[in-house]
Formats: C-alpha cells, sequence, structure tokens
C-alpha cells in the first residue's frame, strides 16, 4: 500500500510539473501575441529623414482594403540630387579609355536659388544608361552631404563641375560677348581708348565668364556693358567693372 501511495505522489507531482510548464508555455505565447499586437500600435519609417504633414488623424478610418497613406518621409542626409547633361557635357565628364571611372572622381557644387554655394561638396553616384533621343540629354545622379535636413526635397538648384584645368586662362563676362553672322566679337579698349571689333574663339564657361581660347591677350581690356553706345574706331571713357560683375561697367563713346 506504502508503495502504491508513492507511485501515486509521484504521479501527481509529474502531473502538476507538466500543467505548470504548459501554463508557462502558454504565458509565454500570450506575451508574444501581445508584443505583436502593441507592435501594430506603432508606426515605423523603414528609412530616415524628413516626414511631411500628417494625412489621417485619430479616429479615421484606415486600412479599408486598400494600403492608407499616412504621411510622406524623404530621405535627406545624404540628398540626392538629379540633373540633366548634354551629350557635350557628358562627354566631357568621361574618360574615352575607360568611360565612368573619371566621373567618379569629380567634385559637384551646387548653387542654390539664391545663388548661394551649399557649404558641402557632393560626389557622382551614377549616370543612366542612355541619352533621351527626346531631348539629347542624359540623365546623372549626385550625392550631397545635407547635415541636420537644411536642404529639403524639391528645391530648385544648379549644378557646377570642373571637368578640366586651364592654367593662364583669359577670362571674359559672357555679357561682353556678342555674336554677328555666326561669329563671336567683343569690343577692345586699346591704350588710347580708342574702341575696336575683336573676333575672338570661346571655350568653357565658368560661372558668368567664358574661356577666351584666341583673340585676346591677357591685361587687355574689353567692355561688358554700354556696347550699343559704342563705335569702332571712336574714342571712349571707360570705367573698370569689378571683378565680381556686380558693379556694371559703364563706357561712354564719344
Amino acid at each position: 500500500a506504502r508503495k502504491a501511495n508513492l507511485t501515486n505522489l509521484e504521479a501527481s507531482v509529474k502531473y502538476t510539473i507538466e500543467r505548470a510548464a504548459a501554463e508557462v508555455s502558454a504565458a509565454k505565447a500570450r506575451v508574444t501575441q501581445a508584443e505583436l499586437d502593441l507592435s501594430y500600435c506603432r508606426i515605423y519609417s523603414p528609412i530616415s529623414g524628413i516626414i511631411g504633414f500628417k494625412q489621417v488623424d485619430e479616429g479615421n478610418l484606415v486600412g479599408r482594403g486598400d494600403a492608407t497613406l499616412l504621411a510622406t518621409v524623404s530621405a535627406s542626409d545624404p540628398l540626392l540630387v538629379d540633373f540633366n547633361l548634354s551629350e557635350i557635357e557628358y562627354l566631357k565628364l568621361t574618360d574615352p579609355a575607360s568611360i565612368g571611372k573619371r566621373a567618379g572622381s569629380l567634385t559637384f557644387e551646387l548653387i542654390l536659388s539664391d545663388e548661394s554655394v551649399h557649404p558641402h561638396s557632393g560626389s557622382f553616384k551614377v549616370v543612366d544608361r542612355a541619352v533621351d533621343p527626346q531631348t539629347g540629354t542624359i540623365k546623372v545622379e549626385a550625392n550631397f552631404p545635407n547635415p541636420r535636413s537644411y536642404l529639403r526635397p524639391g528645391q530648385f538648384a544648379r549644378v557646377r563641375v570642373a571637368v578640366a584645368e586651364r592654367e593662364n586662362a583669359i577670362l571674359v563676362p559672357e555679357r561682353a560677348i556678342q555674336e554677328l553672322q555666326g561669329a563671336k566679337t567683343v569690343l577692345v579698349v586699346d591704350s588710347q581708348n580708342i574702341a575696336s571689333v575683336r573676333t575672338v574663339s570661346v571655350g568653357d564657361r565658368s560661372d558668368k565668364y567664358l574661356i577666351v581660347l584666341e583673340g585676346l591677350s591677357a591685361g587687355e581690356r574689353v567692355i561688358v556693358e554700354g556696347m550699343q553706345k559704342v563705335r569702332p574706331g571712336s574714342e571712349v571713357n571707360p570705367s573698370a567693372a569689378s571683378a565680381g560683375g556686380d558693379s556694371a561697367q559703364k563706357t561712354e563713346g564719344s
């Protein structure tokens, strides 16, 4: 009888332990389900960046069979800038010997709508596979650091990149270049303040200036404003323009 009692006691203890273990497993399952339910109450953005205005308010019914837009998040750092290059500009950015490698070593500048320069230089990211036959341009993307999300998606800007370095280049303000019957000319003022027309050959643009390849020598003076008042061979009364071209040069003919 004593052996039977011990056997019954062992069976009872084993049953109690198994039941307790089952209850623990069930409790863990309930905790897991509760954590899952709680996770549905929180919405996490898949990316970091800037979030726009919310599209729904508390109490609105969402998810009625279709996904509901709650808000839009845009990645902001680094900022991706898209711009288009003409075929000629694209060829200047690439190395004919190993296409695409040269573009990766270039440094890009971002000129904002107020003409200020973004303090952080950008780097090449990717170039599109083909030229758009309708526009004759190819799309390029560059990355620009954007700490504190200073720049926002959708802003207008211009991209500037140095594709080559030319030592002792002669720069002339673009507004000083006139075109006559397909030839580009400038009005040159000699040491006697006599104006004359000079045909020039120009190259690349550098900001508001054009590089003069032929037709001018370093130190020669050209008229940048008031050209319509000047006749070739006439004496003028020039005043110097600022290097940045912000103040207009006024030239009076006599």
